[in-house]
């Protein structure tokens, strides 16, 4: 059995100076037990990755996000509950207790890509769907086309691409989608990628705070999204040509909650000059115009989807 000094130790006291009513507290118990318990649950935790493991943050009875997990009763041993699954301890007074963990996982695909307003009689569209994950601070561009430099769109049988491109696979957490577009003429888009994504990269690294619960709060503020889109257009001006037309950028945030309490429904994309169409559950429209003064209006479709629990360890 572990002693209640070299947990005191692991979960960051003084060896020296704590009392058991500090380890309690932590793990919100008053029993010794469930406290030794609720520390094998936080090694296990950390040992997979912590709030980047597939198990994704610690939650409460109520389903509200914490740093650290909570050892609840369960059968003859204890649960700790995580937005993607769980941690199961059935036995904290052996030695090596026996641990269960259960995950299951969210995928976000960028489905569509719809014109709605052209600017001209055929826009040559690229642009990206940026992926910030708030709670670990990574941060992925995904540019499109894949294989192309643009894609000729407007006329009819052409309002409607479907890149069914992934852009997310993980635990389930806040995630903010940026929605940059360009109906291109002359500049140069491999300059307009690296730009784009060294942006992407930075913001979910600067500006969060600390990982976990208070960079998913930041990442919530108008304020941070504000200061993400502002340096989408710094990023974008600076790497297009004269006469290139980009659209305002968006940020499209999908939460925890809305996730995990499916308050989303799936849709369908269907036009009467497109035979393409896709389920959807997310809808971001951008809009733009160009030198002449003609609106723009495209619009970025996503799918989420939840993948059924299954056992990993």
């Amino acid at each position: 059995m572990r002693s209640i000094k070299q947990i005191a130790q692991q979960e960051g006291l003084n060896p020296a100076r704590f009392s058991v009513g500090e380890l309690c507290d932590k793990f919100q118990t008053g029993s010794i037990t469930q406290m030794i318990a609720g520390h094998d649950i936080a090694q296990k935790y950390r040992q997979i990755g912590g709030f980047a493991s597939p198990l994704g943050m610690p939650i409460d009875r109520i389903k509200n996000a914490r740093q650290t997990p909570l050892p609840f009763p369960n059968g003859d041993g204890y649960r700790g509950n995580f937005r993607s699954g769980y941690i199961d301890i059935e036995d904290p007074i052996k030695p090596d207790p026996t641990t269960a963990v259960g995950t299951y996982e969210v995928t976000v695909t960028f489905v569509a890509l719809e014109c709605r307003i052209r600017q001209e009689g055929e826009d040559e569209m690229y642009g990206t769907v940026g992926t910030i994950v708030p709670s670990t601070h990574v941060g992925d561009a995904h540019h499109f086309p894949d294989g192309a430099e643009y894609w000729s769109m407007g006329k009819d049988n052409n309002r409607i691409v479907l890149p069914a491109m992934q852009v997310y696979k993980g635990p389930v957490t806040d995630l903010v989608f940026t929605c940059t577009l360009v109906e291109h003429d002359s500049g140069n888009i491999d300059e307009y990628k690296k730009k784009i994504a060294d942006l992407i990269a930075k913001a979910a690294q600067v500006g969060l705070g600390e990982m976990g619960v208070p960079s998913e709060t930041t990442a919530a503020d108008q304020g941070w999204i504000g200061d993400l889109s502002v340096g989408l257009v710094n990023s974008i001006s600076s790497a297009l040509g004269a006469d290139d037309d980009p659209y305002t950028p968006q940020a499209l945030r999908i939460t925890a909650d809305e996730i995990s309490n499916h308050t989303f429904s799936k849709q369908t994309l269907r036009r009467s000059d497109d035979p393409r169409s896709t389920d959807y559950t997310h809808l971001m429209i951008v809009n733009g115009t160009d030198q002449g003064g003609d609106p723009g209006e495209y619009g970025f479709y996503f799918l989420v989807n939840l993948v059924d629990i299954f056992t990993i360890y």
